[in-house]
């Protein structure tokens, strides 16, 4: 049964962030993760790749030929995630 003396309280300030957070992820389209971006030459042809640090080893991956505005956008992309990258963010008890 309800007891109308007891009132609702409010979620703590670092819950309501997280949730916040969280909400904002889901919201937004996904991204690529960030790294940086190199040109490599295989048989007179250039590619794009990726590179970034995974489970402390650095992974390199394809985007594709340079010359493809769909490789160039991805990698436009690439780049800008890593200028905005958020630190890892820590929790504050309260």
């Amino acid at each position: 049964m309800y007891n109308s003396t007891m009132a609702i309280q409010p979620l703590p300030l670092p819950v309501q962030t997280l949730y916040a957070d969280l909400a904002q992820k889901l919201a937004n389209p996904p991204s690529p993760p960030p790294g940086s971006i190199s040109v490599k030459t295989v048989k007179g042809k250039k590619y794009l790749y990726v590179a970034r640090i995974e489970g402390g080893k650095q992974k390199q991956a394809s985007l594709g030929p340079a010359d493809d505005p769909a490789v160039l956008e991805r990698a436009a992309a690439v780049k800008r995630e890593a200028g905005l990258a958020p630190e890892p963010a820590t929790l504050l008890r309260c």
